[in-house]
């Protein structure tokens, strides 16, 4: 994406996929580090904040799906555009799910009896 185009307007809506997707993994490393001080320190108002804020990146991921198709459908980018927004779009994806509970049924959800808790 570091090529200039022609038209001007496509590099800025490709400059502002990238921002979008700086700013979404930013947040989530944010959250990530708010999550692990949160359990650290036993705090659940600061863990419940963090589940909260979720919505943000939930929120950032759907706008750069929508801007993405919008891309897409627009501009016809081919070769090197066309991977970088495939990129993004992944970026977004997997972003949001490192961000999300486990489901119910994995190990994580449901840990071990063998585990040691803070309340044994």
């Amino acid at each position: 994406m570091s090529q200039e185009h022609t038209v001007r307007s496509y590099d800025e809506e490709l400059a502002h996929l990238s921002n979008l997707i700086a700013r979404m993994g930013g947040l989530a490393e944010a959250q990530l580090e708010g999550a692990v001080q949160a359990l650290q320190h036993r705090d659940s108002e600061r863990a419940g904040a963090i589940i909260a804020g979720d919505a943000k990146v939930d929120d950032l991921e759907q706008e750069v799906h929508s801007f993405t198709v919008r891309l897409l459908a627009l501009r016809q980018p081919v070769a090197q555009d066309l991977r970088a927004i495939v990129a993004a779009l992944k970026i977004a994806g997997t972003t949001v799910s490192t961000n999300e509970p486990p489901p119910e049924n994995t190990p994580s959800h449901n840990p071990s009896p063998h585990t040691i808790s803070a309340t044994a």
